[in-house]
């Protein structure tokens, strides 16, 4: 990464709209992987599933939940300060080290990538050994990848504009 990016209040305003919808549309996909966390939680105990097996996708996706809903939305929130698009809001967390929306963006990649490869390992060891379990995990896994493909394109737009914006 460059040098640090601190975004002046009003400074992205000619962004302002699309930066919005993007925002938006996060909050709206994370709220997608919470449904499909959700699904496989309440199927899962639905199911004809092994306990041991139950106890592991369970552990998995609970997991998967407070990063999504705690870390990640958490950054969701510090991203939208850092491109001043909660004017007149307290900021989220007013103990931030580093302003660069940039490193935010970073931190909500890299949380969810350790989810899915938590995932991944999850659908390895189900395959062969638990059909149903695995065919539950690995459908919604399937679903929430293409959630998380939306939020890395929603990221590669805002660091686009950044990109016009530093030029």
């Amino acid at each position: 990464m460059s040098d640090s990016v601190e975004i002046a209040p009003g400074e992205l305003s000619p962004f302002e709209p699309e930066l919005k919808a993007i925002l938006s549309s996060l909050h709206g996909h994370l709220t997608g992987l919470n449904g499909e966390i959700f699904y496989v939680l309440r199927e899962c105990n639905n199911a004809n599933i092994p306990a041991d097996v139950a106890d592991r996708i369970t552990k998995v996706f609970e997991a998967f939940f407070g990063t999504v809903q705690h870390d990640v939305r958490a950054e969701v929130l510090n991203l939208e300060d850092k491109l001043g698009l909660r004017p007149g809001l307290k900021p989220y967390d007013p103990d931030i080290k580093n302003p660069d929306p940039r490193v935010t963006i970073g931190f909500i990649r890299d949380w969810l990538h350790a989810d899915f490869v938590d995932l991944d390992q999850l659908v390895k060891e189900l395959k062969g050994n638990n059909a149903l379990g695995y065919i539950l995990v690995s459908e919604t896994g399937a679903n929430m990848l293409n959630i998380h493909g939306d939020i890395v394109d929603g990221l590669r737009r805002i660091e686009s504009i950044l990109s016009q914006h530093n030029r």
